[in-house]
């Protein structure tokens, strides 16, 4: 098996990436290249060159910096393959931790993924496709079982980042939606803390509203959904929980 380095190089140069940084990315991809890696499905096996064809074949319809990254999951190279891809081609990647452990195609590492020194951009993803839930907020308790796999935390901060401002640096659409701020789009919704009888109960002793995000993403799912703001227009509404405050734009009891 063979990896041609300098042209992985110049296609990486075509995406924008330095010259001293493309070439020292593909003699990095090429270490890995080398070594096959199961990709997590069943019957199917890859090896990282059969993957790095696959994703630049269709040249005709690549855009300079496009790219189709996916988290295979089955081993650790995969993973490696996964960032060091996106990274060069400032991709994101999606973290849809229901349909990995549905599937049982791995545990994706988001602090690995987010390391400071060379962050890629991730956002959170339901992937109703293979996944159980099409709930954020179910979709990131997941999400923190799969990180405390990893003997790490997704604490309720970091895990609403993920899955507003960060899926939209994700997808490219920071500038427009995922944080509520002059100028953006406001595509917002309302959560109950007291939805259920559980999440009353326990939200009611918490002593920060940081436990109480975090009993949301734990605790939540689709009833937790107050009210949905489409471009600052209410768009949906359900009834509150036991002493929950109106919402703005209801009509009076």
């Amino acid at each position: 098996m063979t990896f041609d380095t300098l042209s992985y190089a110049r296609r990486l140069r075509q995406a924008g990436v330095p010259e001293a940084q493309a070439e020292a990315m593909a003699d990095a991809t090429r270490e890995l290249v080398m070594q096959d890696i199961a990709t997590g499905e069943a019957a199917m096996c890859h090896s990282l060159a059969n993957i790095e064809h696959h994703h630049f074949k269709f040249d005709a319809h690549r855009r300079p910096g496009d790219v189709h990254a996916h988290y295979f999951g089955a081993h650790s190279l995969s993973a490696q393959w996964t960032l060091v891809i996106s990274l060069a081609a400032g991709a994101g990647l999606a973290h849809c931790p229901t349909s990995n452990l549905f599937l049982g195609s791995g545990a994706f590492d988001l602090f690995a993924a987010r390391r400071a020194d060379r962050p890629v951009a991730v956002g959170l993803g339901t992937d109703i496709g293979a996944g159980t839930s099409l709930s954020s907020l179910v979709t990131l308790g997941e999400a923190h079982k799969v990180a405390r796999m990893h003997g790490r935390t997704l604490d309720a901060a970091r895990a609403l980042w993920l899955a507003t401002l960060g899926g939209a640096a994700a997808l490219g659409l920071a500038d427009r939606v995922g944080n509520v701020a002059p100028g953006l789009e406001a595509d917002l919704v309302v959560l109950d803390p007291r939805a259920t009888p559980l999440l009353a109960a326990r939200t009611g002793q918490a002593g920060s509203i940081e436990e109480i995000l975090f009993l949301l993403m734990t605790l939540g799912d689709d009833r937790v959904v107050r009210a949905t703001y489409a471009a600052g227009t209410r768009v949906h509404e359900r009834p509150a929980g036991p002493g929950a405050a109106p919402v703005p734009g209801s009509a009076p009891a």
